[in-house]
């Protein structure tokens, strides 16, 4: 897929006043997705990716507006949504990168802290036998290497410490601008916020 290009056009009673609401990702950048709990933020990101149509929203992708099955199939297909247990707690390390090259793993792993002496025992963990810090950081991996044009993460760092944050997100921004991807990061972490591009904050009439 070319370089993306989203504009969402949003009128609702989610949003801080009753105007008409135009938010534009570029690809190649890191946004933030801010909010209260029941506010919107996930149906936002659902919209997006096409899975949650507004009657009252409009999403183009590259100047062709999403509303069909086949726009919305078109932008599910370059993207990935990852939530905090999106990926089944019984996979296997070696399951959960079983189409992807080893060394790119555990070069990927290395740089968010996960201990690589024995990748063998490593690969062969569930995931369940992890921390939940740790099973954050083995989703966040596999996202990136999926190489998908649009990324969401939903709370990606919500049990990591603030050095691993900051890791994860000069990784975030090499991802997004080597493989020209737009990423969005459902956060309310303020580590986060003040460390991207610019974010989108959905706030409660």
């Amino acid at each position: 897929m070319k370089e993306v290009s989203i504009e969402s056009r949003f009128i609702s009673s989610s949003f801080s006043d009753s105007k008409f609401k135009k938010i534009t990702l570029i690809s190649g950048n890191v946004y933030g997705l801010y909010g209260g709990s029941g506010v919107g933020k996930t149906s936002l990101a659902e919209s997006i990716l096409g899975l949650n149509i507004f009657k009252d929203a409009e999403i183009l992708l590259n100047n062709n507006i999403v509303t069909s099955s086949v726009g919305g199939q078109t932008v599910l297909k370059n993207s990935l949504y990852m939530s905090q247990h999106i990926i089944p707690s019984e996979f296997t390390i070696e399951e959960l990168f079983q189409d992807i090259n080893i060394k790119k793993v555990t070069l990927f792993l290395n740089q968010i802290k996960i201990d690589i002496s024995n990748i063998k025992d490593l690969y062969a963990r569930k995931l369940s036998s992890f921390s939940g810090g740790e099973q954050q950081r083995f989703s966040f991996i596999y996202a990136l290497l999926s190489k998908k044009k649009i990324l969401i993460f939903d709370e990606p760092t919500s049990a990591i410490h603030k050095e691993i944050t900051l890791i994860m997100l000069e990784m975030v921004y090499e991802n997004a601008k080597k493989y020209k991807a737009i990423v969005i990061i459902i956060s309310h972490d303020p580590m986060i916020k003040n460390n991207i591009d610019s974010y989108i904050e959905i706030k409660d009439k």
